[in-house]
């Protein structure tokens, strides 16, 4: 069980870090406001991409220390 635990962790770091970049993608829409529709993908790409940043990251966290606890 203990193992299972360890892949889902890393499984959950990669999403996250695979988020931030997915997220930093987007950042170029937001450069030019000019184009409102660029941006507004943009900015809601980047805050999708930074929570779900956040989430996964807290996941992996917390099956870490279940993983150790056991």
């Amino acid at each position: 069980m203990q193992k299972k635990l360890k892949i889902f962790s890393r499984i959950c770091f990669g999403i996250a870090v695979a988020s931030l970049m997915i997220g930093a993608s987007f950042h170029g829409y937001r450069i030019h406001p000019e184009n409102a529709a660029n941006y507004n993908i943009g900015v809601a790409m980047g805050i999708i991409m930074i929570t779900a940043f956040a989430v996964f990251l807290l996941a992996g966290i917390i099956l870490t220390i279940i993983g150790k606890r056991k």
